[in-house]
This record gives structure tokens, C-alpha cells and sequence, in this order.
């Protein structure tokens, strides 16, 4: 049961990996905490990890003061998808900076707290 569940994100997210908008560290990382809390409770986590993922995104962009460069670079990409009607990794247009990027495991791991508070 617990390799299923592992192996039932991983392929879930795995596409998300390729086109380059995770850290396969990040897929693993969701892939065992389903096989740990089970699938309803990793969805329920993944639901507050991206909303703490989002607030982080927000500040981190607020603070570089890149907000707008990051949008148009996301706008740029989805059109480039949406013209060759294929997926486009999303940091292939460019390479993207260390401090461009957010690490996602701590808003899993925020996400993982507001679970397991909301069980208490």
C-alpha cells in the first residue's frame, strides 16, 4: 500500500518535474509523505503547502523586486506553449537564477505542520 501511494504521486508529479517546475527532490519528497499520511491527507497538505509556497513566492519576489519580470517571463512562456500547442519546460527560455527560485520543501514542510496542527 505505502509503494503505491509513493509510486501514485511520483508519477503524478513527475511530469510537473520535466517541464521544470519543481525540484525532483521536491516529487520525492511528496512521494513519501503520501506513502506516510496516505493520499486524502497528502492532498489536503499539498492544498496548504501551495498556499505557503504562494506567500513565499510573493515576499521572496516583493523583496528582489522582480515581481513584474517574473509575471512577464511566466506570461511569455504560457503564450510560447499556447503558439507551438506543446509543453515548453519553463526555465528553458532562459536559465533561471539561483535567487529566483524558492525551495519548495519548506513550504511543504509548513504545509505539512498546518496538517498535522489541524489534526490536534
Amino acid at each position: 500500500v505505502y509503494l503505491l501511494r509513493a509510486a501514485a504521486v511520483f508519477a503524478a508529479l513527475y511530469p510537473v518535474w520535466r517541464l521544470g517546475m519543481t525540484g525532483a527532490g521536491d516529487v520525492k519528497l511528496c512521494s513519501v509523505m503520501a506513502a506516510w499520511m496516505g493520499i486524502r491527507s497528502f492532498a489536503a497538505c499539498l492544498v496548504f503547502s501551495l498556499f505557503f509556497g504562494g506567500l513565499m513566492a510573493a515576499v521572496h519576489m516583493l523583496r528582489r523586486r522582480n515581481f513584474r519580470r517574473r509575471f512577464s517571463y511566466f506570461f511569455a512562456w504560457l503564450r510560447q506553449c499556447i503558439s507551438s500547442r506543446t509543453w515548453v519546460p519553463y526555465m528553458q527560455m532562459t536559465r533561471p537564477e539561483k535567487d529566483s527560485t524558492i525551495p519548495f520543501s519548506a513550504a511543504l514542510s509548513a504545509g505539512c505542520l498546518l496538517w498535522v496542527w489541524k489534526l490536534l
